[in-house]
């Protein structure tokens, strides 16, 4: 025996659906003008930090947890003699010698220190 479904459950059913995508909607929108709202602020935040740190007196050299250069501002350009530009995405020691203050020794950089770890890692012996 064939399941009917009158006019009227369908009619029923399609209204229910449709205020569950009404009120799906809403909350999407709602969540979605936080998102813009929020990624407005990072933005505004960003532009401040790169303003700030472009402005600054001292050499500001940022890079990645690989050790690659990110950003370089007009003081450390001029500090390290090349154009920021020329050093965009380089690993930080082709433009550093990090020195220990106290001891003189060359400090190692955070890039050849995951090298060597990693070297390490994979040198596995039977």
């Amino acid at each position: 025996m064939k399941n009917l479904v009158s006019v009227e459950e369908l009619r029923q059913l399609n209204e229910s659906l449709e205020l569950g995508i009404a009120e799906r909607t809403a909350e999407l929108t709602a969540v979605n003008h936080r998102l813009s709202a929020e990624v407005g602020k990072r933005q505004q935040a960003d532009e401040l930090l790169t303003l700030t740190l472009a402005n600054i007196q001292d050499g500001v050299i940022v890079t990645n947890a690989e050790g690659a250069i990110l950003f370089v501002n007009d003081a450390a350009a001029h500090m390290i003699g090349r154009d920021a530009t020329e050093v965009m995405n380089s690993p930080v020691s082709s433009v550093l010698d990090i020195i220990h203050a106290t001891s003189g020794a060359r400090v190692e950089t955070i890039e050849a220190l995951r090298l060597r770890l990693r070297a390490r890692a994979t040198t596995i012996c039977c």
